[in-house]
């Protein structure tokens, strides 16, 4: 018998799950729904907690108090399932020393830590330098 095989994760960053539902932001968010429904089909989505709560952030910003039950459904049925990694303290530590060897932002390295963590090839965001890689995970800004 042969061990099943699981697709690589890929880590996909806030401003991308963004795109996905904003249709206000034109091809971003058509290439952004396209790389979502893909990754949902094939398996290998993964999220952060952390990007749960920015998503929740700006949904509310941006759309107010009224639609958060959308908010809640997408969150439930979109974001949720796709968690894979809540942030340690352990995380916290070694996402500073990200930020500090790395000189980037802070919450952009706790994202990262969370893509390394999880063992992700990919981490989809538009935050970082394209084609970089941190610890066996690529970044790759979809819209370039």
């Amino acid at each position: 018998m042969s061990a099943r095989s699981f697709p690589k994760p890929i880590f996909v960053d806030t401003n991308i799950l963004v795109y996905s539902t904003d249709k206000s932001m034109g091809a971003k968010h058509d290439k952004a729904m396209a790389l979502i429904a893909s990754l949902i089909e094939n398996g290998n989505l993964v999220l952060s907690t952390q990007i749960v709560r920015e998503y929740s952030n700006v949904f509310l910003k941006k759309l107010g108090n009224k639609e958060a039950g959308s908010l809640i459904g997408y969150a439930d049925n979109i974001l949720i399932p796709y968690v894979r990694v809540i942030e340690t303290p352990e995380m916290i530590r070694a996402a500073v020393l990200l930020a500090v060897d790395h000189n980037i932002g802070f919450y952009d390295a706790l994202i990262l830590q969370a893509a390394i963590e999880l063992g992700c090839g990919t981490l989809y965001s538009e935050d970082f330098q394209n084609g970089r890689e941190y610890s066996g995970v690529k970044i790759v800004n979809p819209f370039l």
